[in-house]
């Protein structure tokens, strides 16, 4: 499914909240990881909830920012891909942890996400 309202989406955060924010919004979107965008929504990289709780296993607080904790390498699709659905199932079905896909326009701003039905 392909979202573009991403003002209205739990999916998407700032860069700059905290881990238990992110934590909840994360609990509330039910997808086990959320999309971390800048100020100018650029993707900055994806948070997941193993991202977190290895970041806690290091002694990382809860109130900390998730700066250091963010994968600043996500996979993510280009906006000018012929068939964005087509090659995102290729994502989920070769990757079976990931269940959403951050798609960027050439200057790197997030324009819409896919999640996995």
């Amino acid at each position: 499914m392909i979202t573009n309202d991403l003002e209205n989406s739990n999916f998407v955060v700032s860069h700059d909240i905290s881990i238990k924010e992110a934590m909840s919004i994360i609990t509330t979107n039910h997808r086990g990881c959320v999309v971390v965008v800048d100020e100018h929504k650029h993707l900055v990289g994806v948070l997941s909830d193993g991202d977190i709780r290895r970041s806690l296993i290091k002694g990382v607080s809860m109130l900390s920012n998730i700066e250091n904790t963010i994968n600043r390498n996500p996979i993510f699709l280009k906006n000018d891909v012929p068939n964005l659905e087509e090659e995102s199932d290729k994502i989920f079905s070769s990757r079976p942890g990931i269940n959403l896909v951050p798609v960027v326009d050439n200057d790197n701003i997030l324009v819409s996400l896919i999640t996995q039905n």
